[in-house]
């Protein structure tokens, strides 16, 4: 009974994650969120109870104190937060994620199929976001005047966000399917898989420059960067797979550079673009008055709030501080 538990959730987590639950957002927030807290809570369950009897593993101990440590501090800048109700919620939200950390953890550790029904969910993911960023492209809306920098206008005429009507996420997304199909690819032994993860895997990544999104580029760069370091000795990589991904990504890094991608790319370490330019003023603006942060932060996911007593005349009105580090030390301290 226990095995075959483990096997559904091991088929439920990399379908309900990845290709259910953001068009279940797209739908409703509310009803997205209610349906990830119910069922991280039963599966977290089920593996709690499965530890007694030794058949789930346990975490690194540092990584465990890790984990443990960044939940602390979020919880308690909850209680001293600007707006608790905003605070409390987003908690809930986190110890949910911390939760799914746990339950894949131990679904991979408990069910050989786990890994496949990665792949297999992530590929028709890519497929059916990358249909959409595509044909979102081709209709070339108008871009909202925060999305773009003007001086580019004349040469991108369009960002895709797909169904999570935000570009940055939608890249950070799709760039975190790209990464499942490239392993998937790189341990292919068939020339029809080898094809069919090559060309997923295109796709993808041509749905990933559509977004525009500078941050998902570099994130990716940099995950894919690491991805073959960790796995320059892996006996397991099949070598024509591996021409196969190169293959790919010099298509896509042609396609970038050829196309009206480069622009974009360019405009990286362009000191006045307007995007770079707003965001050094974010950080100039808190910092020229960092001393002021309180030292238990100001409350988990209350940046928005609390970001108009430090902006500068001229500043931009973000949601977030785009720093990943100044925007968790300005929340939970």
């Amino acid at each position: 009974m226990i095995a075959k538990v483990n096997q559904g959730i091991s088929f439920f987590i990399p379908w309900f994650v990845f290709l259910v639950l953001p068009f279940v957002y797209f739908i409703s927030e509310a009803y997205a969120v209610f349906a990830f807290e119910i069922f991280t809570a039963i599966t977290a369950v089920f593996y709690i109870l499965q530890i007694e009897t030794n058949k789930v593993k346990s975490m690194s101990i540092v990584l465990f104190a890790f984990i443990s440590v960044w939940a602390l501090l979020a919880a308690r800048s909850v209680w001293v937060s600007v707006d608790l109700p905003t605070s409390s919620s987003s908690l809930i939200k986190l110890l949910c994620l911390l939760l799914l950390i746990f339950v894949t953890y131990n679904s991979a550790q408990t069910s050989r199929s786990f890994y496949t029904n990665c792949f297999t969910a992530a590929f028709f993911t890519g497929i059916i976001h990358s249909a959409i960023a595509i044909s979102e492209y081709i209709e070339g809306a108008p871009v909202p005047a925060t999305w773009l920098d003007p001086g580019l206008k004349e040469y991108l005429r369009t960002r895709c966000a797909g169904i999570f009507t935000d570009p940055n996420v939608f890249g950070a997304f799709l760039s975190f399917i790209f990464v499942i199909i490239l392993s998937r690819l790189l341990i292919s032994n068939k020339a029809q898989t080898r094809i069919i993860f090559s060309s997923g895997l295109l796709v993808c990544g041509g749905a990933i420059l559509t977004t525009l999104s500078r941050g998902s580029w570099i994130a990716l760069a940099c995950a894919l960067i690491y991805f073959f370091v960790i796995n320059l000795k892996n006996k397991e990589i099949n070598r024509t797979s591996l021409r196969f991904t190169y293959l790919t990504i010099l298509i896509l890094a042609l396609i970038a550079i050829l196309g009206p991608f480069k622009y974009r790319i360019f405009s990286i370490i362009e000191t006045d673009d307007m995007t770079i330019a707003q965001r050094s003023l974010i950080f100039k603006s808190i910092a020229r008055n960092f001393s002021a942060v309180p030292t238990t932060g100001y409350g988990l996911h209350t940046f928005n709030q609390i970001y108009p007593q430090y902006r500068m005349v001229g500043g931009d009105y973000p949601m977030n501080a785009h720093n990943e580090l100044l925007h968790s030390t300005m929340e939970t301290g």
